[in-house]
């Protein structure tokens, strides 16, 4: 079964087994769901056999993207969905005549600074890297809301190109544990699995552990690797709980399970940017309940249903003070059963539906293309084009703006089509008198044949009736 008669291509970035990570995970995840619905559909990733990505992640940026540049450009996808933009750099300015989608995980320029403290003008070039090819793809999918709203804002995409899809869990292998939970009155075990980077909070998440007090028996466990390790090895020893803290390192898929059965309750102590949260839902299917900070996507889903157990970001005090709560049965938690219950909501093989369906509908929508002289002086018109090829759902949809004026990127600055621009200056452009028409006709067979993949017989005149009243 495919996306009715298409092939797609998927391009993640690395295979989870060899680094772990919130993107790479939700990538194999919904390609495993794909799998099993028997949709037609080929994986660029990097893995360990370097099939059939040539590259390895130690390997340099520019051999990575070159050799997910050549193996996109050899493949016969009708359909691409980029996760990663880095590596979609190539396919998605290149190939022009396929439907080109985007998913957008996090703003990437935003989460490389945090994790390895780049400088501004590097920071500034992936964040216009990563914008431009947002705007530049057919549609973009999210994981959540928060960060729809975020591509909206920040990266300029037309709200009308921007689906959220939300996100699943592994119910198989995320399973309630047959024994009851904690005791009245026994030891609290806590779990976190983040990657050790700035942005997970796991600072504060040891300062917290530490004003709350743990007793002899109480545990906090934190899953995970990263840069941070020995700082914060140091700072539970600083702060008098090193005894209680352990830092487990990288664990496997199974391991994960079995640290969720066995934790009381776990924490996503997330300062910032998180996409979805895959963590809480994992803990929930798990029958464990989550504390997750009040960030994101996380503040959507486990926060919209027990606000109880939501904290502000950064707050170690508050924190503790439920932490303290939770020991001393002052506050209910939910029972296994209904966390259970709220990640059943959650199924991977929805999340593929719901991208799919709006890769079907890509390639069934109309083709459009609209020509204009000048979208400065027939600017309303231009703008019914472009609402009327969102509200189409079309994404096979083009523009071609013959005398293309400065102001033209304000104009369509939130545009869901592929635009091209023909720059003639005014002066240039009165004196063409009769020759106009001609003009434009070539300029947009060019358009259509070397940029655009609009037909000619879908070529509307958008500007004709202001052009006589002008």
């Amino acid at each position: 079964m495919g996306i009715g008669d298409s092939k797609l291509l998927m391009i993640g970035a690395e295979d989870p087994h060899l680094v772990r990570g919130g993107l790479n995970r939700y990538f194999a995840a919904l390609a495993d769901a794909r799998r099993q619905a028997g949709v037609d559909f080929d994986l660029l990733w990097m893995n360990a056999q370097r099939r059939p990505i040539a590259a390895s992640p130690s390997d340099t940026a520019l051999r990575k993207v070159a050799a997910f540049g050549i193996a996109a450009r050899r493949h016969p996808a009708s359909v691409i969905e980029v996760h990663m933009p880095l590596y979609g750099l190539v396919p998605m300015t290149t190939r022009r005549r396929v439907n080109r989608t985007m998913f957008f995980h996090g703003p990437w320029a935003q989460e490389v600074a945090m994790a390895t403290r780049a400088g501004a003008v590097s920071t500034g070039v992936r964040r216009r890297l990563a914008g431009h090819l947002y705007r530049r793809a057919d549609h973009c999918f999210t994981a959540s809301e928060a960060f729809a709203n975020l591509l909206v804002d920040e990266a300029g995409v037309h709200p009308g190109r921007v689906t959220h899809v939300g996100a699943g869990v592994d119910l198989e292998r995320f399973t309630v544990r047959d024994s009851q939970r904690r005791p009245s009155g026994g030891a609290l075990h806590v779990f976190a699995v983040r990657r050790l980077t700035p942005r997970m909070g796991l600072e504060t998440l040891i300062e917290a552990w530490a004003a709350f007090g743990p007793g002899p028996a109480d545990t906090l466990r934190i899953a995970g690797e990263g840069e941070l390790k020995a700082e914060l090895t140091n700072l539970a020893a600083r702060l008098g709980v090193a005894r209680s803290v352990a830092l487990i390192g990288g664990v496997t898929d199974d391991e994960l399970a079995r640290e969720y059965r066995s934790a009381d309750i776990s924490v996503v102590p997330t300062l910032s940017l998180e996409g979805f949260g895959l963590v809480a839902l994992e803990s929930l299917a798990s029958g464990t309940p989550v504390i997750v900070t009040a960030v994101d996507a996380l503040k959507e889903h486990v926060g919209r249903e027990w606000p109880q157990l939501m904290v502000e970001p950064g707050s170690a005090e508050a924190l503790a003070r439920l932490l303290s709560g939770i020991r001393d049965n002052a506050m209910e938690l939910p029972s296994p059963p209904r966390c259970r219950a709220f990640a059943e909501r959650f199924t991977w093989h929805v999340v593929a539906e719901n991208i799919d369906s709006v890769h079907e509908r890509a390639t069934t929508a109309p083709a459009r293309l609209g020509v204009a002289m000048s979208c400065e002086r027939h600017a309303s018109a231009v703008e019914d084009f472009v609402s009327a090829a969102v509200g189409s759902g079309s994404t096979d949809a083009g523009l071609v703006l013959v005398q293309s004026e400065p102001s033209a990127d304000r104009v369509f600055g939130f545009a869901s089509v592929s635009v091209e621009r023909f720059l003639w200056p005014d002066q240039l452009w009165r004196r063409c008198g009769r020759a106009r028409p001609t003009i434009v006709w070539a300029c947009e067979h060019f358009a259509r044949r070397q940029r655009l993949r609009v037909p000619a017989a879908e070529a509307i005149q958008i500007d004709n009736e202001k052009r006589r009243r002008a």
